[in-house]
């Protein structure tokens, strides 16, 4: 079910073009590889070489603050109306 918007456009042939899986990033390095161990110096080694690739970036932006609760949300957030919280 498509449920239009007044004034917004949908590129469809955009949205099949990316409607791909992709593994969920909040952090870098993803937290799977940090440990006691993990110093500043490898935090700064892992970006470096992160950036040697000449790969697409992809930004991710999370707003906390929600009116309601989505039960397949993985993320933290703080259910409120209050939108001095925000």
């Amino acid at each position: 079910m498509v449920f239009l918007l007044p004034g917004v456009k949908f590129d469809f042939d955009l949205i099949q073009k990316y409607d791909t899986r992709a593994p969920r990033y909040t952090s870098y390095p993803p937290a799977t590889e940090l440990s006691e161990n993990f110093t500043a110096r490898d935090f700064q080694s892992a970006i470096t070489a992160s950036n040697q690739r000449q790969t697409p970036l992809s930004l991710y932006f999370h707003i906390p603050f929600c009116q309601s609760t989505c039960y397949f949300c993985g993320c933290n957030t703080v259910i409120t109306n209050n939108k001095k919280m925000a």
